[in-house]
């Protein structure tokens, strides 16, 4: 925060503000129609604000909805691949135990081919489409 006193007279600070007494002066001979503009414009600047004030938190919520959507993205595609990178895992070790005799599915008639044929095409045919 910058220290308005610190800078001295010789700054390109140096304005002179009008006192109470000087506001209250000037405003005291204002005809109806001077107030009636002043009035106006008061209005017009607080009414100006409202929708700027509006318009920025409109564009704020839509910033911040743009960035929890690529976040959130990311993190939902990390998920996926997990679990596909979990499922092509399954696979190897499933086609490497059975291949190689430690584990034998020959009572389960069905559980073998469904393994193998549909779960193993899907992997096949999944990245090319």
């Amino acid at each position: 925060m910058i220290d308005f006193d610190s800078l001295g007279a010789d700054s390109h600070f140096d304005v002179k503000l009008p006192t109470l007494d000087e506001l209250l002066k000037q405003f005291e001979h204002a005809t109806p129609d001077e107030v009636k503009d002043r009035w106006e414009d008061e209005a017009a600047y607080a009414n100006d604000f409202e929708v700027r004030a509006a318009d920025s938190e409109r564009a704020w919520a839509h910033l911040k909805g743009l960035q929890d959507h690529y976040r959130y993205k990311g993190t939902w595609s990390k998920f996926l691949m997990r679990v596909l990178g979990g499922m092509i895992v399954f696979q190897w070790i499933l086609l490497w135990r059975v291949g190689a005799g430690a584990w034998d599915f020959t009572e389960y008639q069905w559980l073998l081919p469904f393994f193998l044929s549909k779960t193993s095409a899907k992997l096949l045919v999944w990245p090319s489409s």
